[in-house]
């Protein structure tokens, strides 16, 4: 088991390894005044939850039956899970964090090609982060994002322009 976040009300997310025939299986939860709630899957062998906002809703990754990973968000209300997929054409993506504004970061890949993404609240769509960068910004290819704050403020990782090859922190 471990543990991905923790909101401030108390709210837990993460991940459970559940033995079950003919392997073992990895269960993403939600955590809400002890009581332990699977947040679902979209039909693969493996779930995490990553992150959950102050509201209840929480963000990870679900397997498909290809085996892919498909970043998610969890609504608390009604216990379901909506894909979050890019709006290019990648073959896996994976939420990393939530804000309170219902701002989702993370990133999605295909092969070698790894892009930052972000999901603004009610579209299921990602957006690549490179999208919103300067031509003269210095950055390459920003890489994934691992965090947003509640004032809209990404962080992760990229490639600069002058450093090809190795990777750089981003706010």
């Amino acid at each position: 088991t471990y543990i991905g976040d923790v909101n401030n009300n108390g709210w837990i997310t993460g991940t459970a390894r559940y033995a079950a025939l003919p392997g073992v299986e990895w269960r993403g939860f939600v955590r809400k005044d002890g009581v332990w709630t699977d947040v679902g899957d979209f039909g693969g062998s493996r779930t995490d939850a990553r992150a959950v906002n102050n509201l209840g809703v929480a963000v990870g990754n679900s397997r498909n039956t290809q085996n892919n990973n498909v970043a998610f968000k969890w609504d608390p209300d009604t216990e379901s899970l909506t894909q979050l997929l890019p709006s290019f054409d990648l073959c896996r993506s994976i939420a990393y964090d939530i804000n309170d504004a219902g701002i989702v970061v993370g990133f999605g890949s295909c092969s070698s090609t790894s892009r930052a993404l972000y999901w603004l609240p009610g579209d299921s769509r990602g957006r690549k982060l490179n999208d919103l960068l300067p031509p003269d910004s210095g950055w390459s290819n920003l890489t994934y994002a691992q965090a947003v704050d509640n004032c809209g403020v990404v962080i992760g990782q990229g490639i600069r322009q002058d450093r090809p090859g190795y990777f750089s922190a981003f706010m």
